[in-house]
């Protein structure tokens, strides 16, 4: 049940007398406009449900910023009758930057209740003056700053006509009532707060969510929200997460001391495939408990290879361990043009690009297939990745332009090193848990042949992962005579005309072993 004695209301000649801790403010108070609208007319108030809202600028209520709203008080000036019957009444209040109603549409974002009353009968002994309506409020409200709204919504009564506020007239803040119909008036009615210094103890968080990019079973991955104390004593508390998948440390806080933070760290441990969804809750001595809402998606696969994609705009980088591969044909005659261009993990001339599909950074290609000047010839581009035959699984996503023929092909590769080039060789038929389609993750899987590797083939698509079973051993496919020149490989078996700095592994009179380049 409601308590009904925080919220009692009072007519007399003036307030009634404060406790010596608190302070009061009063707002417009030699203003000499009314209505009988705002806060809302007592007729119908008592005969039909209303709904009434007020904004209150900023700058006219400074004075409050940082303090605790204990009790509000209108101003009536004009009484009709001595007693006002209300089956009940909800106060929410609340802040906003928002200063006028469009389209006479009331706010309903970050309010709060602060006062449920219950049947009560507003009395008034002296018809020839002014009295006070005040509400003492359930729960006080601290006041940061910003716009402050007091909405306030009743029930239907019979009682009293035509009481009427006292209250200034405005040339932008207003205030909103509704009987039968919205009706919008640039008036706000004299309000006099009770308030008290807002409460010692307080803090916040750096995140209201937390979401974390994909991630594989089985692997780890870590987010840090600041918690930190922006009160004026030293807090201490638990700290935890409601949902499997999830953990975070440090699990309490010891006397955290005004003004000092430290970081919370969030582990997303899945153990299987899926969505994870879970709430951080800092509960803290003296405060309301702070909450973060974390989300994540795992996927499982081979983990052999196992590759996140997530390049940046342009990114000229291939994946680690992976190689980008150009091919090009004359378009009257499909011949190679003996153009064929390799680039490796080292360094790469091929441009990607990132693109945000629904919620993860997903390697695009930049260019589509046919390239301009398709007349002449077609370019393909390769993304092949570094095992060696077996199971692979694969996400992938069509972009915005999959009207244009968009697709996710795979096909089997064997690196020549004689000719330092790629064979691309037979498409690898792929299983979907759903055909590709834009902006929605599809899970794809095949098996390359034994000793091949996987060429990725995307137009106007997107991957955002790969697994494999089993990895290309880096010279299984090299081979050299034993009076040849020495040769260079990188570790994933392709041919390096001019090694940079780093490790190889260098092919000479028929021995292959690993030298560091310096």
């Amino acid at each position: 049940m409601n308590r009904l004695y925080p919220a009692l209301l009072a007519c007399a000649a003036a307030l009634t007398p404060a406790a010596a801790s608190a302070e009061s403010l009063s707002i417009y108070p030699d203003a000499e406009a009314t209505s009988t609208t705002l806060p809302f007319s007592i007729y119908y108030a008592s005969n039909g449900d209303i709904h009434t809202q007020m904004i209150y600028p900023a700058a006219d209520i400074a004075a409050l910023k940082g303090k605790t709203i204990d009790k509000i008080a209108f101003t009536i000036t004009r009484i009709g009758n001595q007693a006002w019957n209300c089956k009940g009444l909800t106060v929410k209040m609340g802040t906003t930057t928002q200063a006028t109603y469009p389209d006479k549409q009331y706010i309903s974002d970050n309010l709060v209740v602060v006062a449920s009353l219950e049947a009560f009968t507003l009395s008034n002994t002296d018809l020839t003056a002014p009295c006070q309506w005040e509400i003492t409020l359930d729960t006080p409200f601290a006041y940061t700053g910003d716009n402050l709204v007091i909405d306030m919504l009743n029930t239907k009564d019979n009682g009293p006509r035509y009481w009427t506020f006292k209250g200034q007239a405005q040339t932008g803040y207003t205030g909103l009532s509704m009987t039968n119909s919205v009706r919008q008036e640039k008036f706000l009615p004299t309000l006099t707060v009770e308030y008290s210094q807002a409460a010692q103890a307080s803090a916040a968080l750096s995140a209201s969510a937390v979401a974390f990019p994909l991630e594989f079973v089985g692997d780890n991955a870590q987010a840090t929200v600041r918690l930190s104390n922006t009160g004026t004593q030293a807090l201490s508390g638990t700290v935890a997460i409601d949902s499997e998948g999830f953990s975070v440390s440090p699990a309490a806080v010891t006397d955290l001391a005004a003004g000092e933070s430290v970081d919370l760290t969030v582990d997303f441990n899945p153990a299987a495939q899926g969505k994870y969804t879970g709430t951080l809750t800092v509960t803290l001595d003296g405060i309301d408990p702070l909450t973060a809402s974390i989300s994540g998606t795992a996927v499982d696969g081979p983990s052999e290879v196992r590759t996140i994609f997530s390049g940046k705009e342009y990114d000229t980088a291939v994946p680690a361990g992976w190689n980008a591969y150009a091919e090009e044909y004359l378009a009257e005659s499909g011949a190679f043009s003996g153009s064929t261009t390799e680039y490796d993990e080292f360094g790469s001339v091929l441009r990607f690009e990132s693109a945000a599909v629904s919620g993860y950074d997903a390697l695009l290609w930049n260019h589509g297939n046919p390239m301009p000047y398709s007349e002449i010839y077609d370019r393909y581009y390769y993304l092949i990745s570094p095992m060696a035959g077996g199971e692979l699984v694969l996400g992938a996503t069509l972009n915005d332009v999959a009207a244009t023929g968009a697709y996710v092909k795979a096909y089997s590769a064997v690196y020549d090193a004689a000719a330092a080039k790629f064979t691309i060789g037979d498409e690898i038929a792929l299983t979907w848990d759903e055909a590709p389609v834009k902006d929605t993750w599809s899970i794809g899987k095949g098996t390359a042949p034994a000793g091949t590797q996987v060429a990725l083939l995307l137009k106007y698509a997107a991957v955002n992962f790969f697994a494999s079973e089993a990895k290309v051993d880096g010279i299984t496919s090299v081979s050299a005579d034993a009076d040849s020149p020495a040769v260079y490989f990188n570790l994933n078996g392709v041919r390096v005309d001019r090694p940079a700095a780093g490790l190889y592994i260098r092919l000479s009179g028929g021995k292959a072993t690993k030298v560091v380049v310096r």
